[in-house]
């Protein structure tokens, strides 16, 4: 998937523009033609967004909007071509055109519902928890997993994050190869409960597509699918407001000082529950402040720790083991 440049205005006004590749040459994007919607998302109208929500409409064999001509960028301006869309998902093409109003243009309110409406649909995101661990053939006790207990900015409440160690090992060794970035393959899957009194409140979920990029969701405390997180202490729209966190540069309590403790924000503790705290590692991925893949957590930091503890203490596998040799480690 191509890296999308990032544009950071959008600007306003009407532009035409010819539409090359099209059997019609003399075909124009703009408000005042009808195939076409203009995304008028103010800052938040980049490559690197637009391309990652309209991307959820893709048909099944494309891989980027702007490729496959669903959106076209011109002078700052994103277009949707709705006959495109109408093509794939029709009832998303209504529902953006609804959205869009009489001068034919998507204000952010007005995109972040019509996303709300639509995506989980458009992904074909697991109607519940149990479909999606059935799916994952995820099973909290099992040693496949690993799991990391956390406590950020994200909720109140305790999370427990489970992700395949093999995807975390797949992603270690490919680390060369990717010029020292984390990226996990196709299909890793982080599922985290939130935990109160034991008992699990919710579970939000961000799982990678083949495409490259991620799908966000979540269940509430009966398995199934939602919009939005409990407020603890906010309610979070999903997945608008994970899209902000993750794709955005702002470093975060506890990751942001880890191996250090860090003192209680505003709602509560900061902490990462792990005696895996080896600051050599640290400093070596440097993960969350360089989130390749747009994973805010230390995964990949907290394995390869625990693998050296493993190796110190002579029970290393020595597949693992010649791993952490080729990372230097």
């Amino acid at each position: 998937m191509r890296l999308f440049r990032i544009i950071g205005l959008a600007f306003a006004g009407y532009v035409a523009f010819t539409v090359s590749g099209c059997s019609d040459e003399s075909a124009t994007v703009g408000t005042q033609d009808e195939r076409f919607v203009e995304l008028d998302l103010g800052r938040r109208a980049t490559d690197d967004l637009v391309g990652y929500y309209m991307g959820a409409y893709l048909a099944e064999d494309a891989k980027d909007p702007f490729d496959a001509r669903l959106v076209v960028l011109d002078g700052g301006k994103y277009f949707v071509d709705v006959e495109a869309l109408s093509s794939v998902d029709s009832v998303s093409a209504q529902r953006l055109l609804a959205a869009s109003g009489d001068d034919r243009k998507v204000v952010w309110d007005a995109f972040a519902g019509f996303v709300s409406d639509t995506y989980r649909r458009a992904r074909r995101i697991p109607e519940s928890r149990a479909v999606l661990a059935e799916q994952e053939g995820f099973v909290a006790e099992s040693t496949a997993w690993m799991n990391l207990d956390v406590i950020g900015v994200m909720t109140t409440q305790r999370r427990r994050v489970f992700v395949r160690q093999a995807d975390v090992v797949e992603a270690l060794r490919s680390y060369r190869s990717r010029e020292d970035r984390v990226i996990y393959p196709a299909g890793t899957v982080f599922i985290a409960d939130h935990l109160e009194g034991g008992e699990v409140t919710e579970t939000t979920v961000m799982r990678k597509t083949d495409r490259g990029d991620w799908d966000f969701f979540g269940y509430d405390r009966d398995g199934y699918l939602v919009d939005s997180t409990l407020a603890m202490p906010d309610a979070r729209h999903i997945p608008t407001q994970c899209v902000g966190c993750h794709f955005g540069r702002k470093l975060y309590e506890p990751e942001r000082s880890f191996p250090a403790t860090v003192a209680d924000g505003p709602h509560g503790p900061r902490a990462i529950f792990t005696d895996a705290r080896d600051a050599s590692v640290v400093r070596y991925f440097n993960e969350h402040r360089h989130r390749s893949d747009r994973v805010l957590g230390l995964y990949a930091t907290i394995l390869v720790s625990r693998l050296r503890s493993e190796r110190e203490a002579g029970t290393l596998d020595r597949e693992l083991g010649d791993l952490l040799a080729a990372l230097d480690l």
